[in-house]
């Protein structure tokens, strides 16, 4: 699964891809509009499920995972302000978010689809818990690399707090491409098979 099942459609994890992936603007800390393009997320195939309960009556699956270690590498392109620095530019980036631990919620209804019941997904939520966060953007202000260093060095030291600042929008993002994975397996697996009955 971690791969993918090619003959249901059903994509990998590791890497999870997007061809983009939009995060606007923080509460405080982030006034920065970021936008990142050919987006791929290493580490899920790592996971530790440390939790996970099915109440099919409901039709509400929880579980929850711990994951050592997720990379996100893409191009980037940002313009706005981090902790009041101005900070602008364009090109490939690294985000690594340490210790990370995914709580997600999902909420489903029935649908018969040739003949078979298949889960159809109402609503998927995740919500993200990590202990530190390393980020490295190249190419900052046009390639001025004195002002470049300067800048990934407050990034990274500031990486926890700069994620919380746009956690929910982190979440949403990365809860759709999860969702779409989700729901490939729930289209081409019935429930039946699902829950082995």
């Amino acid at each position: 699964f971690i791969t993918g099942i090619p003959s249901l459609q059903v994509p990998s994890i590791d890497p999870l891809e997007s061809e983009r992936i939009d995060i606007d603007s923080g509460k405080s800390a982030v006034q920065l509009v970021q936008k990142y393009k050919n987006v791929k997320i290493y580490g899920l195939a790592t996971s530790k499920i440390k939790n996970i309960h099915f109440d099919v009556a409901a039709k509400v699956l929880t579980f929850t995972v711990y994951i050592p270690k997720l990379q996100q590498i893409a191009h980037y392109e940002c313009k706005g302000k981090i902790l009041l620095l101005p900070i602008y530019g364009s090109g490939n980036s690294s985000i690594v978010l340490e210790r990370v631990t995914m709580a997600t919620k999902i909420n489903f209804k029935e649908e018969r689809i040739n003949g078979n019941v298949h889960f159809k997904i109402k609503s998927y939520k995740i919500l993200l818990s990590l202990e530190d966060v390393h980020i490295h953007l190249e190419n900052l202000f046009n390639g001025d690399t004195l002002l470049g260093d300067n800048m990934n060095k407050v990034l990274d030291e500031h990486g926890l707090d700069l994620f919380n600042d746009v956690k929910n929008h982190v979440e949403d993002s990365y809860g759709q491409l999860c969702k779409k994975v989700a729901m490939s397996l729930f289209d081409n697996i019935p429930v039946k098979e699902l829950l082995l009955e």
